[in-house]
Formats: C-alpha cells, structure tokens, sequence
C-alpha cells in the first residue's frame, strides 16, 4: 500500500470513528440519565408528589420516542392512582399520540388498557369497553398471551353487566385453561372467583356456592385465596338470608385475612360481619365490627368508605332505636365530606399544574429534538468538510503519484531484469550442483560394475549364464542412474526453498524424511517412492507414518496437501 494511501485511510477512519463515537456517547449518556432518574421513581410511595414530577420531567428530557410514550403512560396512571384523573388522562393521550405516529405497538396497546381501567372506574363503561378491545387486538398481533388474558376478562365483566353471561362464561373459560397450563394458581382461583360471581347473577347463589364450596375444599390456596373464597361464600349466604352459615364463613375469611396482615381485606370483611351480626340482631357485635371496619378504613385514610360506614352506622342506630350518636355521625359525614370537597379542589389545581407540565414536557422534547437535529446538520457540515479536504489531499497525492510513474516504470523494468539474470545464475548453478553430484554417483555405480567384472574376469570358467547376469546387473544400475539424475534435477532445481521451510518449522525430520516428503510434493505415489528408494513399499508407509507424528497431523488431514502449503 502507498504511503498517502494509508495516511488517507488512517484520516478518514479516525474522523468516521471519532463522529460515530461521539454520537454513540451522546445517546449512551441520555440512555444512562433515563436510567439514572427511572432508579429515583422505583419508590413512588415514599416520594412527595412534586419529586415524582420532577423525576419524571428529567426523564422525559433525556428519553427518545419509546421511552418516552412508556415514562408518560407510567406517569399518567400515577397520577390516576392519586386522584388526579383528568390529568393521568391527559398524559396517557399525550403518550398515545406518540406511539400512534411513531407505530410503536407494544406501548400503544398498554396505553389502551391503562385508559379502559381509567373510564371503567368513571363507571364509562362503553368507553372502558371501546379501549380493551383496541388492546386486544394489538395483543393479539404481539402474541402477548398474558395481557390478552387479562384484557378477557375486563371484558367479560362488562358482558356480564350487559346479562351476556355465555359471551363472558366463554371468555373466562379462555383464560382459565391458560392459566391452567401455567399452573398459575392466583389467576386460577380469581377466574373462578369470577365465573361464581357469573353464574350467581346469571343462575343463582346456590349454584354459585357450589362452585365456591368446591374451591374451599382445595388445598392448594394459600391464606388470601382461602380468605377470598370465604368471603364470596359469606357473601352468597347473606344475599340468601343464611345468615348464620354466612357468619360462619366471615369469620373463616377474618381467621385467614389476619394471619397475612391483609388490612384492606379485614376492613370489607369487617363490614360485611357487622351488616350480618346486625341481621341477627347481635347489635353489640355489630356495632364492634363496624367500628373495627372504621378504624382500618381511617388507616388507609379511605374517605368515600368511611362515609360508608357512618351511614350504616346511623341505619343501626334507627333500626336498634338508638339515637345518641345518629347527629354525631351525620356531622362527621359532612366533614368528611368537606374534606372530600378540598381535596377536590386541591386536585383540580394540581391538574391545571400538571397540564402546564405536560405542555412544558412537551415543550422540552421539541428544544431537546431541535438541538439534537441541530447538532447533527453541524456534524454534517464538518464530516462533508472533511472529505471535500480527504479527497482534495487525494487527488493531489495521486497527481504526484502519476508523475512518478513513468520514473518508477523504467526502474521497475531495470530491477526485473536484473532478477531475471539473477534467477538464470541461479538456475545455471543449481544445473551444475545436481551434474556435479550425478557424476560422483555415476562414479561410484560404475565402481560397482567394475568390481562384478573384476569377480567374473577372475574365474577360471566362465559361463553363459554369468555373463548374463553380469549384463542384467548393468542393465539395472544404469536405469538407477538415469532415474536418480531426473530426480535429484527435479528435487534440487524446484524444492530448495521447501527443504528450508521444513527444517526450520521441523527440526526432528530426518533426511530421509525430507527426500521422501520431497517426493510427495513432486507428485510420487508410494509404489514409486519404494521404487526410487529401493525399499519395500510397507517401509515407505512406515516412514509416511512416522513424518505424520513429526507433523503432528490429524487422521482426517492428508498429508500429500499438508506439504503442498510449503
């Protein structure tokens, strides 16, 4: 290679590499920031509002389109679950638009379900319903068989509302033979959690509890599934006036709720308990069980049910005819309530808040996509720069490679004729080496003749048979002269460099090996090589064998190709 070739290739590889390097850090550093604030959002409950906020804005900043979509539909259902609806709303359709132009499925289809759980809880269901069915339909093309599962049976709640029951007994059947191939005994026991609570309000409660009666005998729940199915039995039983037997079974499902911690279950099985023991005019218990209820509920801080209670509090009080504390309730219903009222407020001017930050993100991603394509035309610039100043160097080095050329031409003839008359010296020399070496062997044949003669001229007689023996012997070594000089010419003539090669890369070959490899590679079989040894042809093979362990060559390798690599 030329040297202003190789100083041209250097250059231009430095710069392509020091571009794309540059580029790669740049995305490599905004990927690090997504990570390094998403680190910072893993625990979202122990973190004030404006902090996730603020997580969230730095995120986005440094997150391209995917990311970004995902940060906005996570930071949309926060807010959901914070009593912030219309604003979760409004970052999840920011977070739709984004997938929808950029086609990235995978997001748009958990932006769906996350908004037909947002209208499911405004009781919307017919937008709830519009919203799952798009998910499952994009599920359905990513193959996505646990969220397809779950989206069935959202939507065979609603069917069930709307009294299609085999539509949504059908569905549930789906997702319960996929569950049974996992062997995922939680959403197993849900689902038919789900198909009792069917055939309660398609059939009725005892067929219901038949169901339910056949769960509790299963070993395989643990604590909150024995709780659950104890739950929705007590249920069954008090929706049917039994309720004795109903109390039976709360108070089974109390048994299991408090030997996990299930604060959240205790409080409904707590109501439910105080609704029956006040049935049974147990008025005492009652009004204990509810108060318990009460306490969880002010625990969870759980207003709207609070509210609840204090209600079934006074219905107690009127039907037990004591009214000592009916006003005391009705006056912390009306301060929960005006708490309530506050909070909506409160939650209303958070969302015009969180509006502003949704456009400020957005805002922020579009400077963030100007810098970026800004920055790119920069380097395009300077890249095209730099190859107009590459080529121009080019061109100006093959210029002064041309006028060069016809110089180097005459001297490149000069220099190969010189190797020509070196390679004929050479060949001449070579020539001389193997006639110098081929009358030294002549000699010492005819030597040999001359000794059979000497034998046979010193017998007294001399017979026919003698003589033609004598003729059959020179007959022999004169056809052993002849082949030897083919042969040495050849070997000498072609193979030096070979002999050399051989040596140095294999030291122990004996000389013997080597003429016998040198025959190999000038095309001898073995037969023919005993022959011009004057060997049997099973000692050839041995000596085939032996280089072969010298090479240290493989039984699969042939050894005739082996030698021609040299």
């Amino acid at each position: 290679m030329r040297r202003h070739e190789f100083v041209f290739i250097v250059s231009f590889l430095s710069l392509f590499l020091f571009f794309a390097n540059s580029t790669c850090t740049a995305q490599q550093t905004n990927i690090d920031s997504v990570v390094y604030y998403n680190k910072k959002l893993q625990d979202q409950d122990a973190l004030p509002l404006d902090s996730i906020l603020f997580y969230y804005k730095k995120a986005v900043f440094f997150a391209n389109d995917t990311m970004r979509a995902n940060l906005l539909r996570k930071e949309g259902v926060y807010l959901m679950n914070h009593d912030l609806p219309k604003a979760g709303e409004k970052f999840l359709q920011h977070a739709l638009d984004i997938v929808r132009k950029k086609s990235i499925k995978n997001v748009e289809a958990r932006i769906y379900h996350d908004l037909g759980y947002r209208y499911y809880m405004l009781n919307k269901n017919y937008l709830a319903l519009e919203y799952f069915i798009k998910a499952k339909k994009i599920y359905l093309e990513l193959h996505d068989e646990d969220n397809i599962q779950i989206i069935n049976s959202n939507i065979a709640t609603f069917l069930e509302e709307d009294g299609k029951y085999k539509e949504a007994l059908d569905l549930y059947n789906q997702s319960l033979q996929y569950y049974y191939k996992l062997h995922d005994s939680l959403n197993i026991l849900n689902t038919k959690l789900n198909i009792a609570n069917l055939i309660a309000s398609s059939v009725g409660h005892k067929q219901a509890i038949s169901l339910l009666k056949s769960l509790e005998l299963d070993p395989h729940w643990d604590f909150a599934g024995r709780s659950l199915v104890n739950y929705n039995l007590a249920i069954n039983y008090f929706l049917m006036h039994e309720n004795s037997t109903a109390l039976e079974h709360i108070d089974k499902a109390i048994t299991f709720s408090k030997q996990i911690h299930d604060d959240v279950q205790l409080i409904d099985l707590y109501r439910l308990k105080a609704e029956i023991e006040n049935q049974l005019g147990n008025y005492q218990q009652a009004n204990q069980f509810v108060n318990l209820s009460l306490k969880g509920a002010q625990k969870i801080d759980d207003l709207p049910f609070q509210i609840e209670l204090y209600k079934l509090m006074i219905s107690f009080g009127i039907k037990q005819k004591n009214y000592a504390h009916i006003q005391q309730y009705f006056d912390l219903i009306n301060k929960i309530q005006d708490t309530l009222s506050q909070r909506e407020k409160m939650n209303s001017y958070k969302e015009v808040l969180l509006a502003t930050e949704l456009q400020d993100k957005e805002a922020l991603a579009k400077e963030q996509a100007r810098i970026i394509t800004k920055e790119k035309k920069r380097k395009q610039l300077y890249l095209a720069l730099i190859i107009f100043g590459l080529l121009s160097f080019t061109t100006l080095s093959l210029l002064f490679y041309l006028s060069k050329l016809n110089y180097k031409k005459s001297s490149k003839l000069e220099a190969q004729k010189m190797q020509m008359r070196e390679m004929e010296l050479a060949s001449k020399k070579r020539e001389l080496l193997v006639s110098l070496l081929f009358v030294k062997k002549r000699k010492e044949k005819l030597k040999i003749i001359n000794t059979e003669i000497d034998k046979l001229a010193n017998r007294s007689v001399i017979n026919k048979n003698q003589v033609l023996e004598l003729k059959d012997f020179v007959t022999k070594k004169a056809m052993e002269l002849d082949e030897e000089e083919n042969v040495q010419q050849r070997l000498v003539s072609t193979h030096k460099d070979f002999f050399n090669q051989l040596l140095k890369d294999y030291p122990d070959l004996s000389k013997t090996e080597l003429k016998i490899l040198a025959y190999l590679r000038i095309g001898l079989t073995t037969k023919e090589i005993a022959d011009v040894q004057y060997v049997s042809i099973d000692a050839v093979r041995k000596s085939r064998y032996r280089i072969r362990k010298k090479l240290h060559l493989a039984p699969s390798q042939s050894l005739e190709k082996f030698i021609l690599q040299f």
